[in-house]
């Protein structure tokens, strides 16, 4: 970029002035730590309050990164890249450590979640490095860690669920699934609680027992299902909350369909 500008500044008309990129300021110690052929990742928040904006942190041990497999896992949480730069350092026994820096804005799914204050950095950057080394998939359901404030675990198991629906009865694609869920933040996180309460082996029953906590759970879900409006999405998520529930889910004729459950994720 300098040297294009260096290069036209003798043709570009008096008041032009050119300005120089300043670099990002590398974490020492993930540089340090860096090993030939590794990648490590750091997540932030930059920027005043109504403006909120996360910076996203890529090093890499020796090799270059592929920036389009950046952009896919970042649109995946609905995060588009506004800037980024590069700098490359040399360590003292020869490494080369590449940095690349991105800014990113929030979309319209998770935008008044950053704008908040809410999200995470922490749920973003282990969301990120399960999706590199691909533990989890690249897809919108990754959109409810920064929108419902879950983990990406918990992501992993709205999507078995999803799956799971697509070889009933009900006739919706996951994107279909992925659409009705992250129109409905506060229900994917109200789907995961009711799931804890009720198949968490490391509960132990305190003030309250665990029936009366899934029942509480039970009642938040149903109060939520009330406020459904549209066929689909009242069919899609009424079928979640049987399936997390683990009872018979009705079909579309008023009958009721026994259902499996879906094994726990871990």
């Amino acid at each position: 970029m300098s040297t294009t500008t260096s290069t036209l500044a003798p043709s570009l008309p008096e008041g032009y002035v050119e300005e120089q990129d300043r670099p990002p300021v590398p974490d020492v110690a993930i540089l340090d730590r860096l090993t030939a052929d590794a990648v490590d990742f750091h997540v932030d928040t930059v920027g005043p309050q109504e403006n909120r904006q996360l910076r996203v942190t890529l090093y890499s041990g020796g090799s270059t990164v592929s920036l389009e497999r950046v952009l896919r896992l970042l649109g995946s949480l609905d995060l588009e890249v506004v800037d980024q730069r590069t700098s490359v350092f040399r360590r003292a026994d020869g490494l080369v450590c590449r940095l690349y820096d991105f800014r990113v804005t929030a979309g319209p799914l998770v935008a008044s979640a950053v704008a908040a204050g809410s999200v995470e950095p922490e749920s973003v950057l282990e969301t990120f490095r399960a999706m590199w080394s691909g533990r989890a998939e690249a897809d919108r359901f990754n959109v409810l860690v920064l929108a419902a404030g879950l983990d990406w675990r918990e992501v992993v198991l709205l999507r078995a669920y999803a799956r799971f629906l697509r070889q009933s009865a009900l006739p919706y694609d996951q994107s279909r699934i992925e659409a009705v869920l992250l129109s409905r933040p506060g229900f994917a996180s109200a789907l995961v609680a009711l799931f804890h309460a009720h198949f968490d082996p490391r509960r132990r029953d305190g003030i309250t027992s665990r029936e009366d906590e899934v029942e509480d759970r039970l009642r938040r879900v149903e109060s939520l299902l009330a406020d459904v409006e549209g066929l689909d999405a009242d069919r899609i998520l009424r079928a979640y909350s049987s399936l997390v529930a683990a009872r018979p889910a009705p079909t579309s004729t008023g009958r009721v369909r026994s259902v499996r459950r879906v094994p726990s994720c871990r």
